[in-house]
């Protein structure tokens, strides 16, 4: 009740002579009470029996933590290891055993790594971490984060990668900034480093990752290459973001810095979004261009009539394909022939995979499904004996 009025004299002469066992108890009655227990703290920290009892500071430090008073918790802690001379192995001691204070927090080691960092208590914060693991305690991902970042700026390199390894080994899920400590701490940044994090995010789905990759690497002062242009016209268009990938198409051709990859991802992007038109206006538009398209071009035009089930309209880009000199390859043929069985006779698919062989393009394994399955699966359905036939025959072709 005196805490809680104020009567800090009352309570000052009261506890001057309570036993430590006492006046840890008192910290941890008033737990609820963030603002007094420090105040408390405070008042009679100067006693030598509570300034020597890392028992009570611990239990001050996880109501404060527990309650989010970070910067508070942080103080604290770095008063009891610059001033009081407390290891930070000791206090990581004292905190393990206050732990049925009633405030169980583990963020209370992640303040503890922080507050090394800051004052540069390197192997001591390293000791710590070493020693959670090894209790079976993790610290967060920020505080990992945090001592990473700590040894970039040290250029502690060996120790870096080594506590990288073990972030990753132990199944931490990193983040975007973990990534730019990464980055930063990469000896030799070049192009290549943010082309390939760009590219391998854009490829797993995060995209929003791999534009903070790509704003770091403009924040450098460096220029994207057009691998990594490509890359992110990749990602919009996985994102469904056609409009803004069009506009990044449009002004790398102003610049002139685009090849065919750049205008074959728009191309798959519009397809594979089902936008029939501005896929067909593109493709026109790459051919009256100048764009020196490739098999890629027309094999993801012919994928997608075929999907339209516009099998003549992808006949007729074959053709446009053969003329231009550029030859089908497996993957051609084998859309084509799947979509025929769809809406053409048997006759017509073998026709197509026997002018695919006259070609010189050997069938796989996923032509032979194209050709074979549908009628395999027709002639168990509605048994006939044409049908046995013409599926044994196609059989005996390859």
């Amino acid at each position: 009740m005196n805490l809680r009025e104020n009567k800090w004299k009352t309570v000052e002469q009261i506890c001057s002579g309570l036993p430590m066992s006492v006046m840890t108890r008192v910290f941890g009655e008033f737990r609820n009470s963030p603002q007094s227990i420090l105040e408390f703290y405070n008042r009679i920290g100067g006693a030598k029996s509570i300034s020597d009892s890392l028992e009570c500071s611990c239990v001050v430090l996880r109501v404060l933590v527990f309650y989010k008073h970070y910067d508070d918790a942080l103080g604290l802690i770095k008063e009891l290891m610059i001033k009081k001379g407390v290891l930070p192995l000791e206090l990581l001691g004292g905190l393990m055993d206050s732990r049925d204070v009633g405030c169980r927090n583990d963020a209370v080691f992640d303040t503890l790594v922080r507050a090394c960092t800051q004052i540069r208590l390197t192997d001591g914060g390293y000791e710590v971490i070493k020693k959670l693991r090894a209790h079976g305690y993790m610290v967060s991902i920020h505080a990992m984060n945090n001592f990473l970042d700590h040894l970039s700026k040290l250029d502690d390199n060996r120790r870096f990668w080594t506590m990288y390894k073990d972030m990753v080994s132990c199944g931490y899920i990193e983040n975007v900034y973990t990534y730019n400590v990464v980055i930063h701490a990469l000896c030799n940044e070049n192009l290549i480093t943010y082309g390939t994090m760009i590219n391998g995010f854009c490829r797993v789905g995060k995209f929003e990752t791999a534009v903070e990759v790509y704003d770091e690497l403009i924040n450098t002062k460096k220029n994207p290459n057009l691998v990594i242009y490509n890359s992110i016209v990749d990602g919009l268009c996985k994102e469904a973001s056609l409009d803004a990938a069009k506009a990044m198409v449009d002004a790398l051709k102003e610049t002139c810095v685009y090849d065919v990859v750049t205008f074959n991802t728009l191309l798959n992007g519009y397809c594979i979004n089902g936008e029939v038109e501005k896929a067909f206006r593109l493709f026109c538009n790459m051919r009256k261009g100048g764009v020196l398209m490739n098999r890629v071009s027309y094999n993801i035009m012919i994928k997608m009539m075929c999907k339209c089930g516009l099998i003549q309209h992808a006949k007729e880009i074959l053709s446009m394909m053969i003329k231009e000199g550029i030859c089908p390859d497996g993957v051609t043929y084998t859309t084509m022939i799947t979509s025929a069985n769809k809406i053409s006779s048997l006759d017509e698919v073998l026709k197509l995979h026997d002018y695919m062989v006259l070609q010189g393009i050997i069938p796989d394994r996923d032509t032979y499904k194209a050709v074979v399955s549908p009628h395999l699966v027709n002639s168990m359905v509605t048994p006939c004996e044409n049908q046995s036939t013409s599926v044994h025959a196609c059989a005996l072709r390859f």
